[in-house]
Protein backbone atom coordinates (compact mmCIF):
# COMPACT_ATOMS: atom_id res chain seq x y z
CA UNK A 1 0.00 0.00 0.00
CA UNK A 2 1.19 3.45 -0.78
CA UNK A 3 2.20 5.73 1.73
CA UNK A 4 -0.49 8.06 0.81
CA UNK A 5 -3.22 5.94 1.09
CA UNK A 6 -1.99 5.07 4.71
CA UNK A 7 -1.97 8.34 5.86
CA UNK A 8 -5.48 9.31 4.73
CA UNK A 9 -6.51 6.44 6.06
CA UNK A 10 -5.45 7.45 9.29
CA UNK A 11 -6.50 11.00 9.14
CA UNK A 12 -10.01 9.99 8.24
CA UNK A 13 -10.22 7.64 11.55
CA UNK A 14 -8.93 10.63 13.33
CA UNK A 15 -11.28 13.06 12.12
CA UNK A 16 -14.19 10.39 12.47
CA UNK A 17 -13.16 9.38 16.05
CA UNK A 18 -13.50 13.71 16.71
CA UNK A 19 -17.14 13.49 14.83
CA UNK A 20 -17.67 10.44 17.12
CA UNK A 21 -16.89 11.87 20.37
CA UNK A 22 -18.27 15.24 20.02
CA UNK A 23 -21.51 13.41 19.07
CA UNK A 24 -21.55 10.86 22.02
CA UNK A 25 -20.57 13.70 24.41
CA UNK A 26 -22.96 15.73 23.64
CA UNK A 27 -26.20 16.12 26.08
CA UNK A 28 -29.02 17.11 25.87
CA UNK A 29 -30.05 17.81 29.62
CA UNK A 30 -33.83 17.86 28.76
CA UNK A 31 -34.70 14.64 26.93
CA UNK A 32 -32.07 12.80 29.15
CA UNK A 33 -35.15 10.49 30.48
CA UNK A 34 -36.70 10.01 27.14
CA UNK A 35 -36.42 8.42 24.13
CA UNK A 36 -36.42 10.64 20.61
CA UNK A 37 -37.99 9.07 17.25
CA UNK A 38 -35.23 10.40 15.16
CA UNK A 39 -32.60 7.47 15.12
CA UNK A 40 -29.74 10.48 14.73
CA UNK A 41 -27.92 11.37 17.46
CA UNK A 42 -30.79 9.97 19.80
CA UNK A 43 -29.96 8.29 23.09
CA UNK A 44 -31.10 5.22 24.73
CA UNK A 45 -30.68 4.15 28.21
CA UNK A 46 -30.71 0.70 28.63
CA UNK A 47 -32.49 -1.51 31.36
CA UNK A 48 -30.13 -2.48 33.97
CA UNK A 49 -31.35 -5.04 37.10
CA UNK A 50 -29.20 -3.40 39.77
CA UNK A 51 -29.82 0.16 41.06
CA UNK A 52 -27.25 3.23 39.76
CA UNK A 53 -25.63 4.70 42.63
CA UNK A 54 -24.18 8.37 42.75
CA UNK A 55 -20.83 7.00 41.85
CA UNK A 56 -22.00 5.34 38.64
CA UNK A 57 -21.90 7.49 35.11
CA UNK A 58 -24.89 7.17 33.51
CA UNK A 59 -25.06 4.60 30.60
CA UNK A 60 -26.63 6.85 27.49
CA UNK A 61 -26.04 4.97 24.29
CA UNK A 62 -26.78 6.13 20.49
CA UNK A 63 -29.63 4.06 19.53
CA UNK A 64 -28.49 2.95 16.51
CA UNK A 65 -24.49 1.86 15.53
CA UNK A 66 -22.93 3.28 12.67
CA UNK A 67 -22.51 0.40 11.03
CA UNK A 68 -20.65 -0.47 7.35
CA UNK A 69 -22.24 -1.90 4.43
CA UNK A 70 -20.35 -5.18 4.76
CA UNK A 71 -21.14 -5.51 8.88
CA UNK A 72 -22.37 -8.62 10.00
CA UNK A 73 -22.61 -8.81 13.57
CA UNK A 74 -20.13 -7.41 16.75
CA UNK A 75 -19.16 -8.78 20.16
CA UNK A 76 -20.00 -7.10 22.79
CA UNK A 77 -23.29 -6.08 21.68
CA UNK A 78 -24.37 -2.28 20.83
CA UNK A 79 -25.37 -0.64 24.21
CA UNK A 80 -24.61 -3.94 26.41
CA UNK A 81 -24.04 -3.11 29.82
CA UNK A 82 -21.37 -6.08 31.18
CA UNK A 83 -20.45 -6.61 34.52
CA UNK A 84 -16.76 -7.69 33.81
CA UNK A 85 -14.02 -6.19 30.74
CA UNK A 86 -14.51 -8.32 27.79
CA UNK A 87 -11.45 -10.02 26.72
CA UNK A 88 -11.60 -9.15 23.36
CA UNK A 89 -13.64 -6.86 20.77
CA UNK A 90 -14.73 -9.43 17.87
CA UNK A 91 -16.30 -7.83 14.21
CA UNK A 92 -17.42 -9.87 11.42
CA UNK A 93 -18.06 -9.46 7.96
CA UNK A 94 -19.17 -10.90 4.92
CA UNK A 95 -16.25 -10.03 2.66
CA UNK A 96 -12.60 -11.52 3.66
CA UNK A 97 -10.51 -7.87 5.13
CA UNK A 98 -7.24 -6.78 4.24
CA UNK A 99 -4.66 -6.43 6.74
CA UNK A 100 -4.80 -2.43 7.44
CA UNK A 101 -8.42 -3.04 8.82
CA UNK A 102 -8.32 -1.48 12.04
CA UNK A 103 -10.27 -1.23 15.69
CA UNK A 104 -9.41 1.07 18.51
CA UNK A 105 -11.56 1.54 21.61
CA UNK A 106 -12.41 4.73 23.30
CA UNK A 107 -13.45 5.62 26.58
CA UNK A 108 -16.40 7.93 26.40
CA UNK A 109 -16.53 9.23 30.00
CA UNK A 110 -12.75 10.45 29.54
CA UNK A 111 -11.81 10.78 26.00
CA UNK A 112 -8.88 8.26 26.54
CA UNK A 113 -8.05 5.86 23.80
CA UNK A 114 -7.53 2.92 25.54
CA UNK A 115 -6.50 0.63 22.58
CA UNK A 116 -3.87 -2.31 23.49
CA UNK A 117 -2.33 -4.28 21.04
CA UNK A 118 -2.72 -4.80 17.41
CA UNK A 119 -5.84 -6.74 15.61
CA UNK A 120 -5.96 -10.55 14.59
CA UNK A 121 -7.85 -11.73 11.92
CA UNK A 122 -9.82 -14.92 11.47
CA UNK A 123 -8.37 -17.69 9.10
CA UNK A 124 -11.22 -16.46 6.42
CA UNK A 125 -10.12 -12.89 7.07
CA UNK A 126 -13.65 -12.20 7.73
CA UNK A 127 -13.69 -11.27 11.11
CA UNK A 128 -11.26 -8.84 13.07
CA UNK A 129 -10.63 -9.09 16.98
CA UNK A 130 -8.60 -7.10 19.25
CA UNK A 131 -7.48 -7.79 22.55
CA UNK A 132 -8.65 -5.88 25.34
CA UNK A 133 -6.61 -5.36 28.81
CA UNK A 134 -8.74 -7.03 31.84
CA UNK A 135 -8.26 -3.63 33.73
CA UNK A 136 -10.66 -1.72 32.15
CA UNK A 137 -13.00 0.06 34.94
CA UNK A 138 -16.55 1.07 35.00
CA UNK A 139 -17.91 3.31 32.42
CA UNK A 140 -19.03 3.25 28.62
CA UNK A 141 -16.45 2.77 25.62
CA UNK A 142 -17.10 3.38 21.88
CA UNK A 143 -15.47 1.11 19.43
CA UNK A 144 -14.09 3.01 16.06
CA UNK A 145 -13.24 0.68 13.18
CA UNK A 146 -11.99 0.66 9.66
CA UNK A 147 -12.61 -2.43 7.64
CA UNK A 148 -10.83 -3.00 4.31
CA UNK A 149 -11.70 -5.03 1.49
CA UNK A 150 -8.41 -7.08 -0.26
CA UNK A 151 -9.20 -4.33 -2.95
CA UNK A 152 -8.20 -1.88 -0.34
CA UNK A 153 -11.84 -0.08 -0.10
CA UNK A 154 -12.17 1.10 3.36
CA UNK A 155 -15.79 1.13 5.33
CA UNK A 156 -15.83 2.86 8.91
CA UNK A 157 -18.39 1.83 11.55
CA UNK A 158 -18.66 1.92 15.19
CA UNK A 159 -21.10 0.66 18.54
CA UNK A 160 -20.84 1.43 21.95
CA UNK A 161 -20.90 -0.66 25.08
CA UNK A 162 -20.24 -0.39 28.97
CA UNK A 163 -18.58 -2.12 31.52
CA UNK A 164 -20.49 -1.59 35.36
CA UNK A 165 -18.47 -4.35 37.74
Amino acid sequence: MNPNMKKYIVAVIIVLAGVSAFTFLRKDESSDNKESSSTTGSLVKPQEEDAVNSDDVPMNFVAVPQTSEHHVSNTPEHAAILKTAPEKVSISFDIALNDISTISLTNRNTGVDVSVGGVTFSDDKKTIEKTLSDSLGNGQYSVLYSACSTSGACEMGSFQFGIKK
